[in-house]
């Protein structure tokens, strides 16, 4: 109404899990399927990543880990934030809302990093392990690559690299080093969103569920635990929760 958007200018609201038609021939065809399989709603991909990881009850946190990383709350009402440092949505089972808060560049920042540092070809299982060489803390080496709380008034560029220690003579740095604050670096950015969603909504987290590609880290995963000081519940059998919560929605 705001906007003077006509309604029909819109496709209608459906609930997830909803039959809205069938694959065409067409479609079937390219995709080597048969014609006529329905076709549902599912939900956000995120969204879909939460119910993927069996969130459906109020409180309940997740971040689902991939080329981005959202970490949402489901909660009984939506919170509209003043400094606008999140989004508020319906959650894809009824009754239930979504929190979101996001640090943008992950798992993308990331393969950028191992690219540089371990090239291409090197495996993100290889990586890990390198990376798991280094002690906690990196000997006080830090990677910035602009993960953070992200707000509509903050919007932009900025800056960001790795520091060291210098002279190299007291310490040369090492891959597995850099690699591993890379990691550490998005440990403590999810904190910092996590507690932008405990003050929104004015409760404690109790647990939080991982998922998406960047969750099959150990290293990750063990310093997210470390940072939080909570319980990390990971997806390990089935880390692409999205695929597996939209289709459960369907």
């Amino acid at each position: 109404d705001d906007l003077h958007l006509p309604p029909s200018l819109l496709p209608p609201l459906m609930p997830s899990g909803s039959i809205v038609g069938k694959i065409t021939t067409r479609i079937a065809a390219q995709w080597g399927l048969r014609s006529g399989i329905p076709v549902t709603i599912a939900g956000p991909d995120t969204q879909c990543g939460l119910l993927g990881m069996g969130l459906t009850s109020e409180g309940q946190s997740g971040a689902v880990m991939g080329w981005s990383c959202p970490i949402q709350v489901l909660t009984s009402k939506p919170y509209i934030d003043q400094f606008m440092r999140t989004w508020a949505g319906c959650y894809v089972t009824d009754n239930l809302w979504v929190l979101e808060s996001n640090i943008g560049d992950t798992g993308y920042a990331y393969q950028w990093l191992k690219g540089i540092l371990v090239g291409d070809d090197t495996s993100f299982e290889d990586a890990d392990q390198l990376a798991r060489q280094a002690n906690p803390g990196c000997d006080g080496v830090m990677v910035l690559l602009g993960s953070g709380p992200k707000s509509a008034f903050t919007k932009g560029l900025g800056w960001g690299g790795v520091l060291f220690p210098t002279p190299l003579s007291f310490q040369s740095v090492a891959p597995a080093q850099i690699l591993r604050a890379g990691l550490e670096s998005v440990a403590f950015s999810i904190k910092a969103n996590l507690d932008s969603l405990e003050d929104i909504t004015n409760t404690s987290t109790k647990a939080l569920h991982i998922g998406g590609g960047m969750s099959r880290s150990r290293v990750l995963a063990s310093a997210l635990a470390n940072v939080l000081s909570l319980q990390v519940k990971r997806s390990i059998l089935h880390p692409q929760v999205s695929a597996k919560g939209a289709a459960l929605a369907a």
